[in-house]
């Protein structure tokens, strides 16, 4: 593959320290992800999957700590985040922590039954996505190596196959709601 041609023009010293913030984080890895579904032509769909999957599966997690991290000041519950260790990973404790903080700030602030109604219907395709991913890869290791960590046994079976299709579908909702869930609650809160 050759280098673009405009990469020579590019800054390449880039602050990395700047804007630590977890929606930086999140909206960066949006926007690779979205470029290269944007720029992936179909040849290449499948020379690039395991990595494109890595990619929203980080940013998956990233968009559900970034809410938790913002949900549980107004819930006031406890969270379970763990941001070290193998459980940092586990998209299913991320996204029901997520859902546990949302359901008591909804409870809390009499949140408008269409708000609700919008947030079930997205955080189900959230949902899917995050059953597919862990199906495949439950602690962000089998889209970036390929066996595990005893070093032997492959990550992914010959036999396991998904459509990247319906996975951009599921990411294109899951995306609409991590990006905007504490936006909309926001506007429900007093002031």
């Amino acid at each position: 593959m050759a280098l673009n041609s405009n990469a020579r023009k590019w800054d390449y010293d880039i602050r990395l320290g700047r804007q630590p913030e977890w929606w930086r984080y999140f909206g960066e890895y949006t926007c690779l992800v979205d470029l290269v579904f944007e720029r992936a032509k179909e040849s290449e769909v499948a020379i690039i999957a395991r990595p494109q999957l890595f990619l929203i599966r980080h940013t998956l997690e990233l968009g559900y700590k970034m809410n938790i991290l913002e949900l549980e000041k107004f819930s006031g519950l406890p969270s379970t985040l763990k941001l070290k260790g193998p459980e940092a990973h586990e998209l299913e404790r991320l996204h029901q922590d997520f859902n546990r903080h949302f359901r008591e700030i909804a409870k809390k602030y009499a949140l408008p039954s269409e708000i609700i109604n919008q947030y079930d219907q997205l955080t189900n395709s959230l949902a899917n996505l995050k059953d597919l991913l862990h199906k495949f890869d439950q602690g962000s290791y089998a889209f970036r190596y390929p066996v595990g960590t005893d070093g032997k046994t492959p990550s992914l079976s010959i036999s396991d196959t998904l459509n990247m299709t319906a996975v951009k579908e599921m990411y294109e909702r899951a995306k609409t709601l991590l990006k905007y869930t504490t936006d909309v609650i926001s506007e429900h809160l007093p002031a």
